[in-house]
Order: C-alpha cells, then structure tokens, then sequence
C-alpha cells in the first residue's frame, strides 16, 4: 500500500519526450538477432546448472552437492546489482563482453570443479539479463524499452530448450559432452556480440 501511495509521486518523462527505436523497425536489424541470439546463449550455462546441477554432480559428495545448490541461486542474486553499477561507469558493450568472458572462465572451471564452477556461473550468469536490457537501452532508446525487453527475454525459452532438453540428451550420452556444450554457449555469445558491434560499428 505504502508503494502505491509513493509511486503516484513519483514523476516520469512523457512519452513524447522518450526517443527509441519501435520492434518493428529492429527485428528487421541483423545487429538485433545477432545481440538476440547472444542473450540466448550466454544464459545456457545459468539455466543448465539451475535444471541439471543434481545430475550434473550426481558423484559429488552428497553435502558437496546440496551445498552448491543452495549457494548457487544466491550467488546469482547478489552479482546483478554489482555488475550493473560497473557496467554504468563502462562502455556498455565492452562491460557485456567481460561478463561473457568471466561465464566462459568460470564454465571452463567446471572441468576441475563442478560446485565452485556452479557457485562463479551463479554470479556471473545471473546478471546477465541485468546487462543485456541496460544494452538494449542505450542502442535502441527507452520510448519502445518494455516491448523491446520483452522481445529480448523470449530468448530465454531457445536457451531453456537447449540448456534442458539438448542438455539432459548430451547427459544421457557423457557428461564431458554435457560441460562441454555448457563451456562452448557463452564462447558463440561472445562472438555474435563481437559481430553485433561490427554492425552497430559500437
């Protein structure tokens, strides 16, 4: 109730006075598929350890295993509001890149330890949308900013595909295919973003 008093005070330009691109004009924009498309894959890793974590570490000590689990969605918390302040004092682009960078480090860690990758992929990867919208913003504008947003989070359903199904089938098959699918998704991220600011000449 006390939030619904505050925001009928709260004061936020008109909307003649808000510039941005409309859906329309950028999903005709290869620059907007390619930044899609590196959404998508750069949450893979996020979402397969969130679905296949228990399975992933099914030979981890049992309380090695719980305890990750338990440590991972809070990890992925806490990294949002630290690596949005950092990427508003940086070039938005270049701040998206690191992020990507440190998932690809920290995915590339699962090979020598699964939870303490799990618990850095938390971290990273859960600010990855925080980012990716920030991104959105300044390329694009704000007037359009919700149904741009939206259009960008349906992303997140091709990831879910890929980081559930295609990954629960490469489990089935070996886990060191498993990881290794994890370990490649933020690698394409990175170059689809790399390509995306060719476009944009960012």
């Amino acid at each position: 109730f006390c939030l619904l008093l505050i925001s009928f005070n709260v004061t936020y330009p008109p909307r003649d006075k808000l510039k941005g691109n409309s859906p329309k004009k950028i999903i005709r924009g290869k620059d907007w598929w390619l930044i899609y498309f590196s959404y998508s894959f750069a949450i893979i890793p996020l979402l397969s350890f969130s679905s296949s974590l228990s399975f992933l570490g099914s030979e981890l000590p049992r309380w090695l295993l719980l305890l990750s689990i338990t440590i991972f969605p809070v990890t992925s918390g806490l990294g949002r509001p630290l690596f949005g302040m950092l990427s508003d004092k940086m070039n938005r682009f270049h701040s998206v890149i690191i992020l990507n960078s440190l998932t690809l480090l920290a995915s590339l860690l699962s090979l020598l330890s699964l939870p303490l990758s799990a618990i850095l992929v938390g971290l990273f990867g859960g600010s990855t949308l925080t980012l990716y919208l920030s991104l959105l913003g300044d390329i694009y504008g704000n007037k359009f900013s919700g149904t741009n947003t939206g259009i960008l989070y349906t992303g997140k359903a091709f990831a879910g595909t890929l980081g559930s199904i295609l990954l629960g089938y490469f489990i089935t098959i070996s886990k060191s295919i498993a990881l290794l699918f994890i370990i490649v998704s933020p690698l394409i991220s990175i170059i689809l973003l790399l390509a995306a600011s060719k476009v944009l000449s960012y």
